[in-house]
Order: structure tokens, then C-alpha cells, then sequence
């Protein structure tokens, strides 16, 4: 880990104990070592949501392949309507016309908790 972002990034953060102990639960996973590498403002925008939401930082621990949501890159812009159509039409329709229904239901769930989570970045940062 690149002590010094870290540091700074927990100490300006709102609650820099809590992000300190999901910053350490999100370590103890398989994004441990992605989470190690991030650049100062990288981690500025993670140490954020973990401080300032438990719900949020328990779903990215709970899904650390999720960390990809929280890319600078992927937070700069809103998402537009038709990519989230096309995003969900894409893997939505297979699965209605399989009539599984259970899955459809799950994954949806899954799209708007990691939707959540994006926006939930995006607003702390």
C-alpha cells in the first residue's frame, strides 16, 4: 500500500476510524491488493464511502469485485439513461425468456446495490 495516500486519505475523511475498519476488511479480501495500489485521490474517494456509509462499505466488502464501479474514470460522468437500458436489457431479456425468474430477480437486485454503491461514491466524494 502506498502508506502515505492512505494516511492522508483516512485523516481527512469524516470518520477516519470507520474507514480505517472496513479499509482493513476490504484488505482481508480478495481486492486487497488492488486497494493497496490506489493512487492518493483513488483512495481520497474510497476512504469517503467507507466513512460515510456502513451500509455502502459492507456491500463493497461483501462484493469486493465490485471496486471496479468506483474507478475515477466511472464516477466523473451520471450515467445515461440508455447505457443503463442496454445494460440491463443485455443480460435482462436472455434470462425472461429462459423464464428464470429467480435469477432475473437476483441479478436486477445486484445491478441497482451496485448502482447504489457507484452513486453513493459519487456523492461522498
Amino acid at each position: 500500500m502506498k502508506e502515505g495516500n492512505w494516511t492522508k486519505a483516512l485523516a481527512e475523511c469524516a470518520d477516519p476510524q470507520q474507514a480505517g475498519r472496513f479499509l482493513e476488511l476490504l484488505q482481508s479480501t480478495p481486492a486487497g491488493p488492488t486497494v493497496y495500489g490506489f493512487a492518493e485521490e483513488q483512495a481520497r474517494v474510497l476512504a469517503a464511502l467507507l466513512s460515510g456509509s456502513k451500509a455502502l462499505a459492507t456491500l463493497l466488502v461483501s462484493h469486493p469485485d465490485w471496486l471496479e464501479v468506483l474507478h475515477l474514470d466511472t464516477l466523473k460522468h451520471a450515467r445515461r439513461k440508455q447505457g443503463l437500458q442496454a445494460e440491463v436489457i443485455s443480460w435482462l431479456r436472455p434470462l425472461l425468456g429462459a423464464r428464470d425468474y429467480a435469477a432475473a430477480y437476483r441479478r436486477v437486485r445486484e445491478f441497482k446495490n451496485r448502482e447504489m454503491l457507484r452513486l453513493g461514491a459519487r456523492d461522498l466524494a
